[in-house]
């Protein structure tokens, strides 16, 4: 380019440091930083937040810092999108005292957090399963004037029902409607899963009244969410755990009718549910059916069969059907 008349200069070298980023290519993007400073060009913000961004995912957390002092070297003031690329660095990679560190040295410094800064954090303690700390985290930005978004609720609600906190999750899930953030698939999906796993699927429904669980699966499409291969497969083992076996074998049917094709763990969940409720002929079709589809046994499934095996409940054909 410069043999051309055309001199290279800070934006060139950004913008091919942020293609190199993108790609991976950590090696050849700090080898453009130091050629770019070699030929005295002086990187700026953007330059640096590139770098420590990618570096920080990428769980090299010791050069993201290197950078991160470089560019204070340099006299260049980190923003919010610095610090909040640090704070994910630390958080994926479970280093949550020093996550909490940068980020109360960052409001010391009078960078204000974001939305995002919380999230990730939250997120973090979730995933580590400090969910009490994570929800400390969620009233300091309320305090702030911060509404989550529906990653940073749906992120809460998960670390509660993981925790077998059903109430809490519960809870979390009431205050997201109230502020009025939209639920996803997968917030609906966590609520599920969390609703059933925790006994809370109405026994009652064979009577006719709505539990909990089923009162959430009928409402998303007045919600405009229709629901996927997992909200479908959560809701019919549930039923399955309950032996509400018609109701699983119909919601297995809607499934099918609406156009969401059952994977393996449906399969898999529906069989194991049959055989428990000691119905041979209904999971010896459901198996021909899975094994047209191209799937296969789960470990469950066969640990079921064998120890039905053993007890004298099945005989070896039907493990010879399975296999």
């Amino acid at each position: 380019m410069e043999s051309k008349g055309i001199r290279v200069n800070v934006v060139t070298y950004n913008s091919l440091i942020s293609c190199l980023c993108h790609y991976g290519r950590l090696s050849d993007a700090s080898q453009l930083l130091r050629d770019m400073i070699a030929r005295k060009i002086n990187p700026d913000l953007f330059t640096f937040n590139a770098l420590i961004d990618v570096f920080a995912k990428e769980g090299k957390l010791l050069e993201a810092k290197k950078l991160y002092k470089e560019m204070i070297q340099r006299s260049i003031d980190p923003n919010i999108f610095t610090y909040n690329s640090l704070i994910n660095g630390f958080c994926m990679h479970d280093l949550l005292d020093k996550a909490k560190h940068m980020f109360e040295f960052m409001v010391s410094k009078d960078c204000l957090p974001n939305v995002v800064t919380y999230t990730t954090l939250i997120k973090g303690f979730c995933k580590s399963k400090r969910v009490e700390e994570g929800m400390q985290l969620f009233r300091e930005m309320s305090q702030r004037g911060l509404v989550g978004d529906t990653v940073t609720y749906t992120t809460l609600i998960q670390g509660f029902f993981q925790a077998g906190d059903c109430d809490s999750g519960q809870m979390v899930f009431k205050q997201m409607v109230s502020d009025r953030v939209p639920a996803s698939i997968m917030t609906y999906n966590i609520l599920l899963d969390g609703l059933c796993n925790n006994g809370k699927l109405e026994t009652a429904l064979i009577a006719g009244r709505v539990g909990e669980a089923w009162g959430l699966f009928c409402s998303l499409s007045l919600k405009g969410l229709k629901p996927n291969v997992v909200t479908y497969t959560t809701m019919i083992s549930g039923l399955c755990r309950k032996s509400l076996m018609q109701e699983a074998d119909a919601l297995f049917r809607k499934m099918k009718e609406d156009g969401i094709l059952p994977n393996c763990a449906t399969y898999n969940t529906l069989i194991r549910g049959h055989l428990r409720d000691g119905d041979k002929a209904a999971s010896a079709e459901l198996i021909k059916e899975m094994r047209s589809c191209g799937f296969v046994g789960d470990a469950s499934t066969f640990g079921l069969v064998t120890n039905m095996l053993h007890d004298g409940r099945l005989d070896k054909s039907f493990l010879d059907m399975l296999s």
